[in-house]
C-alpha cells in the first residue's frame, strides 16, 4: 500500500507517556471541512509492544498551534502487541487542523498513525475495527 507522506500523523513514534502525534495535518479548508466520512480511515499501527493502555484519538483545532480537542476516539487497547492495527472511520467534519493523540497509561511502545482510503492489499494482522465495541482479533 502507498501512503502519502502528507497524511502521516506519526511514523514509528516512541511513546513513554500519552502524547500528540509528531505531525499536524492542515486540511487547507476553513472549517467546517467537507464531509470525509466513509472516505477516509484513521489507522494506528503498533510497531513495538506497548506497555499499559493506549487509546487513539483524533483531535482538531482552528490553528496549527492552537488548542486541540477530541473529535473521535477508539476503544482503549490494553498492552497491544507489535503488529496490532486499529482502524477507525474519519468523522464527517472537522476543523482545519487535525492530529492524532495517543492517550492512556502508556509507558513504553512505538506507534505509527495515518489517514488512508483503503486497505485491500494489507497483510493479515490483528485488527480492531469498531470504535464502539471491544477490539476484534483477526488472523
Amino acid at each position: 500500500m502507498l501512503i502519502d507522506h502528507e497524511l502521516i500523523f506519526a511514523d514509528k513514534q516512541v511513546l513513554t507517556a500519552a502524547a500528540a502525534g509528531t505531525k499536524v495535518i492542515d486540511l487547507e479548508q476553513v472549517n467546517p471541512t467537507a464531509g470525509f466520512a466513509k472516505q477516509l480511515e484513521l489507522v494506528l499501527v503498533v510497531n513495538a509492544d506497548v506497555t499499559g493502555t493506549l487509546q487513539l484519538k483524533l483531535q482538531d483545532s482552528d490553528k496549527s498551534s492552537g488548542t486541540f480537542t477530541d473529535v473521535a476516539a477508539a476503544p482503549v487497547l490494553t498492552a497491544p502487541k507489535a503488529g496490532t492495527v486499529h482502524v477507525m472511520p474519519f468523522p464527517y467534519g472537522t476543523r482545519q487542523f487535525i492530529r492524532a493523540y495517543f492517550d492512556g497509561t502508556v509507558s513504553k511502545g512505538t506507534v505509527s498513525a495515518f489517514l488512508t482510503q483503503g486497505r485491500q492489499a494489507w497483510k493479515a494482522v490483528k485488527q480492531a475495527e469498531s470504535i464502539t465495541a471491544a477490539p476484534v482479533t483477526q488472523a
